[in-house]
């Protein structure tokens, strides 16, 4: 199978070659041609890795690399849900100054504050909604 896509993907190379008259790589029949090979590629390296499960030096070694790369493996799904969390926790932080600055807008077009930071706006018109008892803080 192996050597059968090799001579697959030299056959194609060769009668692309034939048609255009030349090297013409960006064209679909080069391309498909590649394709084929790093598939064979691929196969040929997969076959040996089955081959090196025989040898008595290099079977212990894949087995134990194999082993190893399932506890990666494992690392990585940890490490990804914990990235997920975090990444959450601050998106959902994020959408509170998000909803404040939104807030601020509305208060510009209405009211007139005098504070020297956009952010003591809020804190203001908060404080004076409290001190009313009109809270309306989600």
């Amino acid at each position: 199978m192996i050597v059968f896509t090799f001579l697959l993907s030299y056959t194609v190379w060769l009668s692309a070659w034939g048609y255009y008259g030349e090297w013409k790589p960006k064209k679909s029949a080069f391309i498909v041609a590649d394709g084929i090979y790093a598939s064979a590629t691929v196969m040929a390296f997969c076959h040996l890795a089955h081959i090196f499960q025989v040898s008595s030096v290099l079977g212990p070694l894949q087995l134990s690399l194999y082993k190893m790369l399932k506890d990666v493996l494992k690392f990585l799904v940890i490490f990804l849900l914990l990235y997920v969390a975090f990444a959450t926790g601050v998106a959902k932080i994020y959408t509170y100054y998000v909803v404040s600055q939104n807030k601020l807008l509305e208060l510009d077009d209405s009211h007139v504050y005098n504070a020297s930071h956009p952010y003591a706006k809020y804190v203001l018109q908060n404080s004076i909604e409290y001190e009313r008892g009109i809270t309306d803080i989600k």
